[in-house]
Order: C-alpha cells, then structure tokens, then sequence
C-alpha cells in the first residue's frame, strides 16, 4: 500500500490528501503519516504551489494551481527506486 501511494503521486493524477485516502481506501491520518515519513526518508519532497519548476516537465502539471493544491509532493529519485524495487 505504501509503494501505491508513492505510484499514485508520481503518476500525477491525485495530489491531495482526501483522494489519495480514498484510492487506497485509508483513512486521510493514514495518509499524512505516510507522506510524513516518505518525507523524511528522502522519498517525497515539498514544493510550494508557487513553485519555480518548469510546467512542461512538472509530474502534476495536470492538476497544479496554488488555488487547488496548497502543499504539492513530488516523488524525488529515491522513491521511483523504491517504486520500481521488486
């Protein structure tokens, strides 16, 4: 469950708390204390919604306005390692 939820936000389709809770049918507590310690882990990093990454190569371009998304995660290289681990 964990590795889907890194899936989930790197495949850029949902990026709040409340649909990731409900696609992987957890409770949203669940949720922040997983994103938490994917954080601190170095598996997930915070941007701000005014971030300064290019919109073309963003992996949430789909979903991004800083009206939508006030905290936005994006999985860094060592969580689509964990991702792709057998």
């Amino acid at each position: 469950m964990v590795r889907n939820l890194l899936k989930l936000l790197a495949e850029g389709d949902i990026h709040n708390i409340p649909q990731l809770a409900r696609t992987l049918e957890v409770s949203e507590e669940i949720v922040r204390m997983i994103i938490a310690d994917f954080t601190r882990q170095g598996f997930l990093q915070t941007v701000n919604s005014n971030c300064d990454l290019q919109c073309k190569s963003c992996p949430i371009r789909k979903t991004c306005t800083p009206r939508k998304t006030p905290k936005i995660w994006v999985v860094t290289e060592k969580g689509y390692r964990l991702i792709n681990a057998e």
